[in-house]
């Protein structure tokens, strides 16, 4: 039920794309989804697919469910079915040079084929217009639906970077976070090693000590502050702790992200006082 949400939440934000590109398209005669660099490049259908799928990444928030692989499929067919709204939609509000309208002259699927045979094609650096793309028009076609996919699986790929639950499959919420004295690089470095090995206690200890400022060294040498997050489950509140490492070389911070270091406290254990001083 709730990977059918997320599929909603999609299918919602694709048809409120695809209506704010008509209307986009109408007032300015700019049709974004139409956009392309270099001839077939589909920027503007990318651009679009993610928009629309936007909807899936706020269901998923909203409903806290994780996508599966099978979502892909349906994503595919979802993208399939914009792009053919995205049509339908020109379909129906265009109007030839005559003032007949195109939905009383012609079928949807006579449309798009006069559509696809008739669009221009575009070449070289000064977009140089080369004549009718013809049976090209049907290839360009199929390049919007996998941009507009594309597009769309960037937003799926945002989902499989957020963090889960290893018991429920569901996505953690930030309880608290904290930062810790300045350090020593390699002060720093042994705490992030205490997080993942070291018992509970030592954990406990850890997010307790205050280490005194390190003493001024040559110009150059780095310091470093830990950031500590506490994540927890929003169904079975089991919690993870995560240790990020900034790191300053004298003229700014920067984060060092292959010192970062996550442990999961597994049920019934709780660090959440432990943030409170």
């Amino acid at each position: 039920m709730k990977h059918w949400a997320m599929l909603t939440g999609i299918a919602i934000t694709s048809i409120a794309a695809a209506i704010c590109n008509l209307l986009i398209a109408k007032m300015t005669g700019f049709n974004l989804f139409a956009l392309k660099l270099g001839f077939i490049f589909p920027v503007g259908a990318i651009v679009v697919g993610m928009v629309a799928f936007s909807g899936g990444l706020l269901a998923t928030q909203i409903i806290n469910a994780a996508p599966k692989m099978i979502d892909i499929v349906l994503m595919a067919l979802l993208a399939v079915m914009s792009v053919l709204f995205i049509y339908y939609l020109d379909y129906h509000s265009a109007v030839f040079d005559d003032g007949k309208r195109a939905s009383k002259v012609l079928t949807f699927i006579q449309y798009v084929d006069q559509q696809l045979r008739s669009s221009p094609l575009m070449f070289g650096r000064a977009s140089r217009d080369v004549g009718e793309a013809g049976q090209w028009g049907y290839l360009l076609a199929a390049g919007d639906i996998i941009g507009f996919f594309f597009g769309g699986l960037s937003v799926f790929f945002i989902l499989l970077e957020m963090e889960l639950c290893q018991f429920c499959d569901v996505y953690l919420r930030k309880l608290q976070s904290k930062e810790s004295n300045i350090l020593d690089v390699d002060d720093a470095v042994a705490i992030t090693e205490a997080l993942t090995e070291g018992d509970l206690e030592v954990v406990s200890k850890v997010l307790h000590w205050k280490p005194q400022l390190p003493p001024q060294t040559e110009e150059g040498a780095k310091h470093a502050q830990l950031r500590y997050e506490l994540w927890a489950c929003p169904d079975c509140k089991s919690e993870q702790l995560v240790a990020k490492v900034n790191l300053f070389d004298g003229e700014k911070w920067t984060e060092a992200s292959t010192l970062t270091a996550s442990r999961n406290l597994g049920p019934h254990v709780s660090l959440l006082d432990r943030f409170a001083s």
